[in-house]
């Protein structure tokens, strides 16, 4: 049992996931970490990205995350009625050794500037898990003009039971 990420030029990049039985333990992993320390710049189609892999860290985690140090500030779209901003960053985090420690979190933040006023929805989510459990949470917020005029959680554990 494995986690493999593929960053395809020919083929679309894509990140494989073990399966987990229905029933039973978890089989033991077939492959080990690879050697580190490296670092390794790329660039998505929708983004600079950084992988970090290292040694040090116990367990051993590989990073994925956008680079908010590289990208340049967004460009505001500007539209008929108004311009649009958008910022997203997100970070996966996944473990050769553990993968049923994998993570993802993350916001995204839309600003829509109108003649008259400023709207801006901001969304959070932390997606993780453990051996037993996935554990969700995603936040999202809308502000005029800097007040708050709305908001909502979602919040929950879902077993690893198939249910």
């Amino acid at each position: 049992m494995s986690t493999s990420l593929y960053l395809g030029a020919e083929v679309s990049s894509r990140l494989l996931l073990p399966t987990v039985p229905v029933a039973g333990p978890v089989p033991p992993l077939a492959s080990r970490s690879l050697p580190g320390p490296s670092r390794e710049n790329l660039t998505a189609n929708n983004g600079p990205w950084r992988i970090l892999r290292t040694i040090y860290d116990d367990p051993k985690p590989t990073i994925i995350e956008e680079s908010a140090e590289t990208s340049p500030p967004p460009e505001p779209e500007v539209r008929p009625w108004g311009s649009e901003t958008r910022l997203t960053l997100r970070r996966f985090q996944v473990q050769d050794d553990h993968p049923e420690l994998d993570s993802s979190t993350g916001h995204l933040e839309v600003k829509v500037q109108l003649p008259a006023r400023e709207l801006t929805w901001h969304s959070e989510w932390d997606v993780h898990s453990d051996r037993m459990n996935f554990y969700y949470l995603f936040k999202r917020e809308l502000r005029e003009n800097g007040k708050l005029i709305r908001e909502r959680k979602w919040q929950g554990t879902i077993p690893r039971d198939h249910q």
